[in-house]
């Protein structure tokens, strides 16, 4: 077996995305990483690329960190520690996150007891089969979600895709009012921006909202590759009208089943706290099933791990 590990500018976009399912190792997520590096990593056996996974290297030569978004294209063991091997060995980072609820697929849990990673996070997401008959689909979801959604059409509760740069902005305003809610600071503006300007020339971004009498009432944004679409932020206004959130939601699995997306994913679930479980519980209600994700942290340099916390805290404070 042969190991690469290349640059963006040595990689074929086209060759690279064959065989990707989760939209976070596209070529075209790569855009998003701003000033942090990229590199590729490849093993070729036989001529034939059998393992590729896309990270974010942060920071720079002699005080620097891997941030892991999602799992490789094959999460076989032995693959995963031939490249966990040889990440630690080419860039000797002080500490790799790989932890990612909404994001990360990833469950080998073989790889990580074979590791000693410092910290394991555990957490599931419910995800929906988009290859089933539409019906079907329909009839597996609660009751209570099939009847607000009824309701919501029949009060006139429209659900359209944006894909303007606005639709950010909008996005943006109302997730101000949803956050607010759990006395929570919001996602910042350029970090949407950011994502919806590497990501939306080539449709692997999406925007939908529901709007009544010209009001917008919900936003949905989802990551998308030709498998997989993942539901990625969701916001709402304050008094919502009923069942908006729900007939958004509905009306974005149509259109991703119409598109021959074959995975509709609801991002990550968890029981943390009342307002975590409350949100798993929307998710869920409608039909998928649920599956459970692992991630990771590991601690390599105790002191330079420090140093960077203090660093974090004290321009945190700044």
């Amino acid at each position: 077996m042969e190991i690469r590990i290349l640059t963006k500018d040595l990689i074929n976009p086209i060759e690279w995305n064959i065989g990707i399912k989760n939209p976070t190792q596209l070529f075209e997520f790569a855009n998003t990483s701003g000033k942090f590096s990229i590199p590729y990593f490849l093993i070729i056996k036989d001529k034939d690329i059998i393992f590729k996974w896309q990270f974010f290297v942060v920071g720079f030569r002699y005080f620097r960190y891997i941030n892991i978004i999602s799992e490789p294209n094959i999460q076989t063991a032995e693959l995963l520690d031939i490249a966990f091997k040889e990440i630690l060995r080419v860039f000797n980072p002080f500490k790799i996150i790989f932890y990612s609820i909404t994001l990360s697929k990833f469950t080998n849990m073989d790889f990580l007891e074979l590791n000693n990673f410092n910290e394991i996070y555990r957490y599931g997401s419910s995800v929906l089969d988009l290859t089933q008959n539409e019906d079907v689909i329909f009839s597996n979801i609660h009751s209570k979600h099939r009847n607000v959604i009824k309701k919501a059409r029949k009060e006139d509760v429209e659900v359209f895709e944006d894909t303007s740069e606005q639709g950010i902005y909008d996005f943006y305003k109302i997730g101000v009012e949803t956050y607010a809610r759990s006395n929570k600071e919001a996602l910042g503006v350029e970090y949407l921006l950011k994502y919806f300007f590497a990501l939306s020339k080539t449709g692997n971004i999406k925007v939908f909202f529901a709007k009544k009498d010209n009001i917008i009432q919900a936003g949905a944004i989802f990551l998308v590759s030709k498998h997989m679409s993942i539901y990625w932020h969701g916001a709402s206004i304050n008094n919502c009208a009923t069942g908006s959130s729900n007939l958004l939601q509905w009306e974005a699995i149509k259109y991703f089943k119409q598109n021959g997306t074959k995975i509709y994913d609801f991002g990550g679930c968890s029981d943390l706290d009342e307002k975590a479980k409350s949100i798993s519980r929307f998710k869920s209600r409608f039909g998928g099933m649920t599956f459970n994700y692992i991630g990771f942290i590991k601690i390599n340099n105790i002191l330079k791990n420090m140093l960077f916390i203090f660093i974090k805290i004290f321009t945190n404070k700044g």
